[in-house]
């Protein structure tokens, strides 16, 4: 996957190497970075023309259902097209990720036969607990 952005001219990030950015200008001279957000098989492609972006990607990837759309969802957190303030924006909202990771843990608890987690728990670590990098260099 790397090398097929590479060929498309983007760079991944300093700050997080699944952040793919190229500087480009839109038709109305306005110059910005337009963005990749690849995790594993997830891409989520934010330029002014997101269509043709991924045609180059389909060109050498297989999508899923051959199909390019808009997102609803990426990695757990659905995604909304919005206007804000007279702007047009994408919103990212983690309701229906966090409703699925209270359900996983209610049904957890069901079959383990516990009504509740524990709730004097002081902390999730032992109080002695060192790294093993820092049992290494000692």
């Amino acid at each position: 996957m790397a090398e097929a952005l590479y060929d498309l001219s983007y760079m991944p990030t300093k700050a997080d190497p699944d952040v793919w950015i190229r500087p480009v200008t839109k038709p109305n001279g306005f110059e910005y970075y337009e963005m990749m957000l690849i995790y594993v098989d997830d891409i989520l492609c934010i330029p002014h023309d997101p269509h043709a972006i991924m045609k180059g990607i389909q060109a050498t990837f297989k999508l899923k259902d051959d199909k390019i759309e808009e997102p609803e969802n990426y990695l757990g957190a659905q995604l909304t097209q919005k206007i804000i303030n007279g702007t047009e924006c994408w919103t990212m909202s983690s309701e229906q990720y966090v409703n699925a990771s209270i359900a996983n843990v209610e049904a957890a608890l069901e079959s383990s036969g516990q009504r509740f987690l524990p709730s004097l728990c002081t902390t999730p670590i032992q109080a002695n607990y060192r790294p093993d990098w820092t049992q290494q260099r000692s």
